[in-house]
């Protein structure tokens, strides 16, 4: 396939066949800009990861999370909380309270009633 056009599949399948594809899902960095200067979003492929609190208990205070340099993400598998919607956790390193703690981020599409773009 060509990034940005569809790929068309045509052939016959019977029912065994399985169709594989895979996309690029390099983590970008997305900076603020003059709306929301000094804060950056992560977007893996083309969703954009959010803060769920039930993630990340001991957060109380969303407006003291920090990240002094923005890395990668990581995608993990975890153990989500029971009846959770998504299947996909990435982890990456932060600040709270200036304290280093690992910051675990989901889809901001499966986030949680209680969710901010970092």
């Amino acid at each position: 396939g060509t990034p940005g056009k569809y790929l068309n599949l045509d052939q016959q399948w019977d029912k065994n066949s399985l169709i594989q594809v895979s996309f690029d899902l390099t983590t970008r960095v997305l900076e603020g800009g003059r709306s929301y200067p000094n804060f950056v979003a992560y977007r893996v492929g083309p969703q954009v990861l959010a803060i769920d609190q039930a993630l990340n208990p001991q957060i109380k205070d969303l407006d003291q999370v920090t990240v002094r340099k923005p890395e990668g993400v990581n995608h993990i598998k975890t153990a989500l909380p029971p009846g959770w919607v998504g299947s996909q956790v990435f982890k990456t390193k932060a600040y709270y309270k200036n304290k280093p703690i690992e910051l675990f981020l989901v889809p901001f599409a499966d986030a949680g009633d209680c969710c901010y773009l970092i």
